[in-house]
């Protein structure tokens, strides 16, 4: 397909994916549920030469190279290397990328609603990325499970066991470490506890400087690497909602603890990718907190109920704008922006 085709693919795909999740949730017939996981695993995991980085997966699949550091991605490499197909590999990744993101949402919502917010929102916003970055993007919908699993429930012994997959899946999941076991040690995150975790980032930083042969550094080191200072007021207007949205949260919800710990997870977040005009990668280094985003988004709906009053528009009318936005959004960010370079679409059940 060509850049116009794809873009037209993707957007009534996704719409199509939304309206399965919806079918299933007022259906007892599981055959819709079956058809919404179908399509991730045949037309999104048989994709074919989609993203910056497919070229070297082929590579690393076909040859079973697996970081020392992220061992469990043996698991999902493994069927590839042994039917010489990567197609396989790139499917599962992709059911279990959008199986945990489900799993996240079944945990934390009782309102249904919410959940297709938080749907359409990684569907137009995130998800186009794990077509390129496929490895982080398992890594963060399991992250996200186990914030989730936390927040609703307080299970700390599976939540502690799913963090530990994701940063075996992808070591970038690290990087919240700090913030992460501040959480299940205190219950509840502070500011003070992003700024401590700032000055952790900070010493990351010194450390990845520093010439040390160990493999996590060296892991990590690429990440704090090829420093450029390129001010520009980009990043900012597009978080500025978030940060508005965020900090209102805060001061609204004092006693709602999970709501606080989003709050300040996705302000962690923001303030990591603001760092990137000094170092590009730290842009990618705020991944792990902006997953919490997905959650955060669904709040939009129910503040603006209770603001208004539903006078304005109602719940169908007010989906349709933010469908409307989040389409715009994916429009601007990877059909004109060419991010991921996942706009010529191809399918192949072979590669």
């Amino acid at each position: 397909m060509n850049e116009i085709t794809s873009l037209i693919f993707y957007i009534f795909t996704f719409i199509g994916v939304i309206y399965l999740y919806k079918k299933d949730y007022n259906s007892e017939n599981k055959i819709y549920k079956y058809l919404f996981y179908l399509i991730f695993v045949f037309i999104f995991g048989f994709r074919y030469g989609l993203g910056t980085d497919y070229g070297n997966y082929v590579y690393l699949i076909s040859k079973l190279n697996v970081n020392l550091s992220e061992p469990l991605n043996y698991i999902l490499y493994l069927p590839g290397y042994i039917f010489d197909n990567c197609q396989i590999t790139f499917s599962l990744y992709q059911f279990f990328t959008i199986y945990f993101f489900v799993k996240s949402l079944k945990t934390y919502f009782n309102n249904f609603f919410q959940e297709i917010v938080s749907l359409t929102f990684y569907l137009f916003f995130v998800y186009p990325t794990s077509l390129n970055t496929v490895r982080e993007g398992l890594a963060l919908t399991i992250l996200l499970y186990s914030f989730v699993v936390f927040l609703k429930s307080e299970n700390k012994k599976e939540s502690v066991i799913y963090f530990g997959v994701a940063c075996l899946i992808h070591n970038l999941c690290l990087i919240t470490i700090p913030m992460y076991f501040g959480m299940l040690y205190f219950n509840k995150l502070t500011y003070k506890t992003l700024c401590f975790y700032l000055l952790i980032v900070f010493a990351f930083y010194l450390l990845a400087t520093i010439n040390i042969d160990f493999i996590l550094f060296n892991r990590i080191r690429p990440y704090f690497q090829n420093n450029e200072i390129d001010w520009g007021i980009g990043i900012l207007i597009i978080n500025l909602p978030i940060i508005i949205f965020s900090l209102y949260l805060l001061f609204k919800e004092k006693k709602n603890t999970s709501i606080i710990n989003i709050c300040i997870i996705s302000l962690t977040g923001i303030i990591v990718r603001h760092l990137s005009y000094v170092s590009f990668y730290f842009y990618r280094l705020a991944n792990p907190f902006n997953i919490i985003n997905t959650i955060l988004i669904s709040y939009v709906p129910i503040i603006y109920s209770s603001f208004f009053n539903n006078k304005f528009f109602e719940e169908k009318k007010l989906y349709i704008i933010f469908l409307l936005f989040c389409i715009s959004y994916f429009i601007f960010e990877f059909y004109f922006g060419t991010t991921g370079e996942i706009m010529r679409y191809d399918f192949r059940f072979y590669s």
